[in-house]
């Protein structure tokens, strides 16, 4: 199991990067925290794969176009797969850790349209739209599947018969799910395109570091200006400006903790144009210097 403390993504996209993702075997755990640096939060982002997860420590917050969901500590969740999502520490959290199952979900129902697809997969999906499911261990008929989770992060990937215990536990965990929340919701979040605010994620992900107006996106989104403009209020909650800046200040911030490039040059590569803007904007997302930013995190990394 991998210890993250920040997303990667693939080339050209802005789907999660998994290390060791196959088609062979579409699995992926990953034990994750938060709680280290000053931009606690992992930004909009999306995968094929769906995403079980039980918080170990601490709390999170999932912000889906479905609304906002708080996960408490002993709590667990699903996510549907290619949902846009992004997580964030509640201002009270301090210490955060929590285990995650990332699979296709054709490891569990063999292929698209076959009969466990149709029966048990598809329609749990479609429930599940653009939100997240939380099992509580306080409420009846809950905790044992929440148990059910935690246990299943004690499978060890050395031992004998791994793959096919670990097929089995996803399995009997998704189908308590189905059975806690049938597919009968009245309101099908799931339905809706999210197509055209993928495709401009992606293109911001591609051309952060140049210009970008309103046109360009709209043109990577295949609409209107207006529908852009609708599309991230929609989906995000933000104007397109306030999405790209965060962007560059994310891609920023990376920089800063994994390279040795100067603050001017890590300003001009992320599109700020002049380190003093770049410096001006990164103590107000972060409340700390850019400089100061490197140090503090690479102290805690040679803890």
């Amino acid at each position: 199991m991998d210890i993250v403390d920040q997303l990667l993504y693939q080339g050209g996209t802005r789907e999660q990067y998994m290390p060791g993702f196959t088609k062979k075997f579409p699995y992926y755990a990953i034990c994750s925290k938060m709680d280290k640096g000053f931009r606690m939060e992992a930004p909009w982002h999306w995968h094929r794969s769906v995403e079980l997860f039980y918080m170990e420590k601490g709390s999170v917050e999932y912000f889906t176009p479905g609304g906002k969901f708080v996960i408490a500590e002993g709590c667990c969740g699903f996510l549907g797969a290619s949902v846009l999502h992004r997580t964030a520490l509640p201002e009270a959290c301090h210490h955060n850790l929590a285990l995650l199952h990332l699979f296709e979900p054709f490891f569990l129902s063999g292929g698209a349209g076959s009969l466990i697809d149709q029966k048990y997969v598809s329609p749990f999906l479609d429930a599940a739209g653009q939100g997240v499911l939380i099992l509580r261990p306080d409420v009846k008929g809950e905790a044992e599947v929440v148990e059910l989770l935690r246990r299943s992060f004690e499978l060890q990937a050395s031992s004998y018969g791994y793959e096919f215990h670990l097929r089995a536990a996803l399995s009997e965990i998704w189908l308590r799910f189905l059975e806690i929340c049938p597919p009968k919701a009245p309101e099908k979040l799931g339905q809706t395109d999210d197509g055209a605010i993928k495709n401009i994620l992606s293109y911001i992900y591609d051309h952060y570091s140049e210009k970008i107006d309103i046109t360009d996106l709209a043109k990577a989104g295949h609409c209107s200006e207006r529908e852009c403009y609708r599309s991230f209020q929609e989906y995000l909650h933000m104007t397109p400006v306030q999405y790209i800046r965060s962007w560059r200040l994310e891609r920023a911030a990376e920089l800063l903790a994994s390279g040795e490039d100067t603050v001017a040059d890590i300003a001009l590569a992320c599109g700020f144009g002049s380190s003093s803007r770049f410096g001006k904007m990164f103590r107000e997302a972060f409340s700390v210097t850019p400089l100061a930013y490197r140090l503090k995190l690479r102290e805690e990394h040679s803890k």
